[in-house]
C-alpha cells in the first residue's frame, strides 16, 4: 500500500514541450468507476488505463505513469506496477497498433481543499523521454457527515444560550424591583384641654 503525489500542472506542461520520437504515435485515456458521487473519505476508485501504439514503430520500454493525489491510496494494481519518486509506473512493450490495458484500486483518505480530486495518467515511449500523452479524471469530494441528532443537539445548545443571554440582559435593564414607599405619616391630632371643675355650692336648708 502506498501513497503518490500529485503532479502540478506547470510540472506537467513542462515534460510535454520537448517532443520524442514515437510521442505522436501513443495515446492514454482513464476512466473511472465510483460507488458514489461526491466521494467520502473511505470510498473507492476503480481506474481503468488504456493505451494504444497508433504508429507503425515498435516501443520495446513504453511507459505509463500515474500520478495519484495525496487524498488518494492505491491499493492494488494489474499488472503490478512500480514506484518511482511518488509516481507509479508500468513498464511494457508495445508492438506497431497493440492496445494494453491497465487497471488500479484507490481508496479516498481525506478531502482536499476545494473538494476536488484529479488522477492524472500519461504514457511515454522510452524511460528517459518525456511524457507524450496525458488524460485525467477528476472527482468532486465532501466532508464527513454530520449526524441529525448530533446537529440538532448543536441547534438546541445555540437556542438556550441565547435564550439565558437575553433573559440577563432584561434583567440588566429592568434592575431590582424598587421597595413600596410608606405613605407619608398624616397631621398629629390635637390634644383636647380638660375642662376646668366647676364650683359646687351647698344650700344650707335651716337658714
Amino acid at each position: 500500500m502506498s501513497v503518490f503525489t500529485a503532479l502540478s500542472a506547470g510540472g506537467l506542461s513542462a515534460l510535454l514541450m520537448v517532443p520524442v520520437p514515437g510521442a505522436d504515435t501513443l495515446h492514454v485515456v482513464v476512466e473511472a468507476v465510483v460507488e458514489e458521487e461526491p466521494l467520502r473519505e473511505g470510498n473507492t476508485v476503480d481506474l481503468t488505463i488504456r493505451v494504444r501504439n497508433s504508429g507503425g514503430d515498435h516501443l520495446p520500454e513504453a511507459q505509463v505513469v500515474q500520478f495519484v493525489p495525496p487524498t488518494m491510496t492505491i491499493t492494488s494494481t494489474s499488472p503490478e506496477a512500480a514506484v518511482e519518486d511518488g509516481r507509479l509506473v508500468w513498464s511494457g512493450s508495445l508492438e506497431p497498433g497493440e492496445r494494453a490495458v491497465l487497471t488500479a484500486v484507490g481508496e479516498i483518505t481525506g478531502v482536499p481543499d476545494g473538494n476536488r480530486s484529479v488522477t492524472t495518467v500519461c504514457v511515454r515511449p522510452a524511460p528517459d523521454a518525456t511524457l507524450a500523452s496525458c488524460s485525467s479524471a477528476v472527482h468532486t469530494l465532501r466532508g464527513p457527515v454530520i449526524a441529525p441528532w448530533v446537529a440538532g443537539g448543536a441547534a438546541l445548545t445555540a437556542l438556550l444560550v441565547a435564550g439565558a443571554v437575553g433573559l440577563r440582559r432584561l434583567l440588566r435593564r429592568s434592575g431590582p424591583a424598587q421597595a413600596e414607599e410608606p405613605a407619608p405619616p398624616g397631621p398629629e391630632p390635637e390634644e383636647t384641654a380638660e375642662p376646668a371643675p366647676a364650683n359646687v355650692y351647698h344650700l344650707d336648708s335651716r337658714r
